[in-house]
């Protein structure tokens, strides 16, 4: 009765804490983001946190554009795409699913403001900051780069079920002239 109604009080980590209950381990990785240096943080005390190395970890992919220059990005994605294909490149702004009603929320790649007919086959280019990716996967989209519009910011790469890689600030300035000035 206990063990139930602190289960239902408790909603963050609760399956780790009902393991915990039940006698069970209940463990989670744990970045290099704690509060100083080799240090981890870790909230739930029933949770054990395996730490990661003092390293910390860049998961990188490229993006080779038309002009042949190589941008060094970050991704998560286990999808990639062939290098011997070059795929047509598209600004998530300029595929609006309504005339400009909705370009400043494409732009950031913003569920419903992008028209899936416009972005098929294509590797739609937005900044990064979408909070609902799930949508983008169920299109007939090529691949995502997402882009990082503040310098001097630590990165997270986006996380979906198709390629993408993120760019930081400077390559990301690269590739929108890039894009700019070629068709």
């Amino acid at each position: 009765m206990a063990k139930d109604a602190i289960i239902y009080s408790y909603n963050k980590n609760i399956n780790g804490f009902a393991a915990i209950l039940d006698e069970e381990d209940a463990s989670r990785i744990a970045g290099n983001t704690g509060p100083n240096p080799y240090s981890v943080l870790s909230t739930e005390p029933w949770v054990i946190s395996v730490a990661a190395s003092k390293t910390d970890r860049d998961f990188t992919n490229s993006v080779t554009l038309g002009d042949n220059k190589t941008l060094q990005g970050l991704s998560i994605s286990m999808f990639g795409l062939s290098s011997h294909e070059l795929y047509p490149l598209i600004n998530a702004s300029d595929a609006t699913a309504c005339d400009n009603e909705f370009s400043e929320l494409a732009y950031v790649c913003e569920n419903g403001s992008i028209d899936p007919k416009k972005i098929e086959g294509k590797i739609v280019v937005c900044v990064s900051g979408f909070d609902d990716e799930t949508w983008v996967e169920q299109t007939k989209v090529v691949g995502v780069i997402t882009l990082i519009s503040v310098p001097n910011i630590d990165i997270a790469p986006a996380n979906l079920m198709l390629p993408v890689s993120t760019l930081n600030y400077t390559n990301s300035k690269y590739i929108l002239n890039y894009m700019n000035h070629t068709k």
